[in-house]
């Protein structure tokens, strides 16, 4: 502070009384002193604490304002509406210099309350008055209307509304009616009946082929197919492509093969065939339809009971999932299913989860009753299995009580 008052001051206050602006000062001083002995803003300050003292004479001649402070003030608390455009406007100045002079009225003693309002892009096409008036002239019209009326675009509208509503008490607020009348949708060029025909008539046709034959996009076909299955009418469309289909099977060999395999399902037909399931219920289901000559009833799979299956379960303790499937004549997963279901109903089903075996328990005992003198590593070579499998095996056949005399026996050192 001490150079501050000692140096800095004396030679801006040497500047300031020969009537120098700060910039003037500034560049002076950077001439002689260098580019960093001193900043604008310090310059500044000490510009100003002259003024405030006034000890200084200020000889620079002071440009004479277009309007008075009183003048801005009188125009601000007038037009509380008006942006600083249209002020500026109205004292024949530019915003900028409202905007000024407003900063500095509020920096002294005097307070000027303002509020920033956004200016137009352009002058307003229509009065508030005139839009009022337009709607309480058209009370049944909707936006686009008032719109057309008023020639401007609905966006319009609905702001100058809102900027209209702002001012306005609650009771006094415009609000428009929605219109009475909706404009009606387009009916659909692709309807469901032209599509679903289109998919009948061409069963093998790809869906791509399809969109091609209909001019629409496969996306839209796709959606719409998904739409009419959807609200209970079926159209069966099965995708095309690369798949393993014997196209040379007529309906005359189908129709053959139903008759000699009567009992057979769609899905062991579709093995006998070399086609897939789904192809299979089709061609069913379209020679059917042309004709009365094929006899094919839907097999269903065959049900079994909680009874039966945890009767089957506790007097075959020792088979696994895979071998109780086959004397159910049902799939594994099925029972697996179904001994889960069981088990949740509060039921419970003992059922241990064992590995498919790849030699029985008879013959494990047998081997064994055959070859006591063994170890068990000799017997595993025997089965073609571990040592560790046979030794799980015997365990197991002992825990179910199966007649199994096996005594451990030590391989001989060799010397």
């Amino acid at each position: 502070m001490d150079v501050e008052n000692n140096f800095i001051k004396p030679i801006l206050s040497f500047y300031y009384g020969k009537g120098a602006s700060e910039i003037e000062a500034h560049k002076e001083i950077i001439k002689q002193y260098g580019q960093h002995a001193i900043t604008y803003k310090t310059i500044k300050k000490w510009f100003i604490e002259f003024r405030k003292e006034g000890g200084v004479k200020d000889n620079k001649p002071k440009q004479k304002k277009k309007v008075s402070d009183e003048f801005i003030i009188d125009l601000v608390y007038k037009n509380p509406g008006l942006n600083l455009v249209e002020l500026g406007k109205l004292a024949k100045v530019s915003g900028s210099v409202i905007s000024r002079r407003l900063k500095q009225i509020n920096d002294g003693i005097e307070i000027v309350n303002y509020k920033n309002k956004s200016g137009y892009k352009s002058e307003k096409k229509f009065t508030d008055k005139f839009l009022v008036g337009l709607v309480d002239e058209n009370p049944g019209k909707n936006m686009k209307e008032l719109a057309e009326l008023a020639g401007c675009c609905e966006s319009t509208i609905y702001k100058r509304l809102k900027q209209i509503n702002k001012n306005r008490s609650k009771d006094r607020k415009i609000i428009l009616q929605k219109s009475a009348t909706n404009t009606p949708r387009k009916p659909r060029r692709l309807t469901n009946e032209f599509i679903t025909k289109l998919v009948n008539e061409n069963p093998g046709v790809s869906m791509k082929k399809i969109a091609e034959l209909a001019n629409y996009s496969i996306s839209t076909i796709s959606k719409r197919l998904k739409e009419i299955n959807s609200c209970g009418e079926i159209v069966y469309y099965y995708k095309s492509g690369p798949q393993k289909i014997n196209r040379e099977l007529d309906d005359e060999s189908l129709n053959n093969l139903v008759i000699a395999n009567s009992r057979l399902g769609a899905t062991k037909l579709a093995n006998f065939t070399n086609i897939s399931v789904s192809t299979t219920r089709s061609k069913l289901k379209r020679i059917k339809g042309d004709s009365e000559e094929i006899k094919y009833a839907k097999k269903k799979a065959k049900k079994i009971s909680d009874e039966f299956l945890i009767s089957l379960v506790n007097e075959n303790p020792g088979l696994n999932m895979r071998e109780l499937a086959t004397l159910a004549n049902t799939s594994a997963s099925t029972i697996c299913n179904r001994i889960k279901k069981i088990n949740s109903s509060g039921e419970k089903l003992v059922y241990f989860k064992k590995s498919d075996k790849k030699f029985t328990d008879e013959f494990l005992i047998n081997l064994i009753n055959e070859n006591p003198a063994l170890n068990m590593k000799e017997l595993a070579e025997l089965v073609n299995v571990s040592e560790q499998t046979v030794s799980h095996r015997i365990k197991r056949i002992k825990i179910d009580g199966g007649r199994l005399n096996y005594i451990k026996k030590y391989q001989h050192m060799k010397l």
